[in-house]
């Protein structure tokens, strides 16, 4: 058992200096979609997305990310209704106020296609854990509740290296429903090689 555990870190000392430039970090930002099924209908916003994340490349066509998003969260109001007319008679507010707000800790693997020494396609396949935030406003009635999912997260990118160390990338990504909210993302960002 001693004699494996030796020969074990001595492959892994020598491994490791020859692993130079596989461990990444990063971050993006752009656009996410919160597609929110009301029961009357969906309403599409768009909000302001970001994201950090690290990852291991485990050789030029797999390796793993881990990373935390914010959705970012969308805000609707509509004019005063009889019910808003009544809590409004009542001392209350004049409109109705919703919002909508989501985040995500995700693990995926990532598969990567080089094109050129610079350019490079990915797709990733892995699992999020999304929570989706909802707060209503009305008059004032006021009704919160929050909702976390494992859900398949799926996407697809390309990223193009400037240096051996530091690149750019633009990816679209879907992590699918959760609490009536169906969410996805287009972001541009970067990444740093160590």
């Amino acid at each position: 058992m001693k004699t494996s555990f030796a020969l074990l870190a001595a492959v892994a000392a020598f491994t490791l200096p020859a692993s130079a430039g596989d461990f990444y970090v990063g971050a993006d930002v752009g656009r996410s979609k919160l597609d929110v099924d009301t029961g009357l209908g969906s309403s599409d916003s768009k909000a302001t997305s970001w994201a950090l994340f690290a990852g291991y490349q485990l050789n030029p066509n797999w390796g793993f990310e881990a990373g935390v998003r914010d959705f970012g969260d969308v805000k609707a109001s509509r004019p005063m209704s009889l019910l808003d007319a009544i809590s409004w008679a009542k001392g209350g507010g004049s409109n109705t106020q919703a919002k909508v707000s989501a985040s995500a800790l995700q693990l995926s693997t990532v598969g990567t296609l080089p094109i050129n020494d610079s350019l490079s396609l990915y797709g990733r396949l892995g699992l999020a854990s999304v929570k989706v935030k909802s707060e209503l406003r009305s008059g004032g009635f006021a009704l919160d509740d929050s909702s976390t999912k494992t859900k398949a997260l799926i996407g697809v990118g390309a990223r193009y290296a400037l240096s051996p160390q530091f690149g750019v990338r633009a990816e679209y990504a879907n992590y699918g429903k959760v609490a009536d909210t169906r969410l996805s993302s287009l972001t541009v960002g970067a990444d740093y090689r160590f």
